[in-house]
């Protein structure tokens, strides 16, 4: 299924994998440097398959094929930071609620 958010009058673009039939764990996957969202729709389908719904998306500007609005030229690590900060506050309101997950 398609995914849309905005963050700064920008459209972030990805993908949501799994069943919303029912309140599930979410996990939002980033994809790395010169990569887009569709390098990690194999990880969203093993985690769908495990019972989590699970969001890709393209940093705005992230390159030539990203599906997200935005230039390449104006993308930092701030950038990144507020597209997931948007990712993570749409799939919070509309999806499900969000858990933390600590890396310690």
């Amino acid at each position: 299924m398609n995914f849309v958010c905005s963050r700064d009058d920008l459209k972030i673009r990805g993908h949501v994998f799994g069943k919303r039939s029912h309140p599930q764990d979410a996990v939002i996957l980033c994809h790395g440097f010169m990569a887009n969202e569709r390098m990690c729709c194999k990880y969203a389908e093993l985690l769908a398959d495990m019972g989590f719904l699970t969001v890709t998306f393209d940093f705005c500007g992230g390159g030539f094929l990203s599906r997200s609005d935005g230039r390449s030229q104006d993308m930092t690590i701030f950038t990144e930071k507020k597209d997931l900060l948007a990712v993570m506050e749409s799939v919070k309101s509309r999806i499900v609620p969000l858990y933390p997950v600590s890396k310690e």
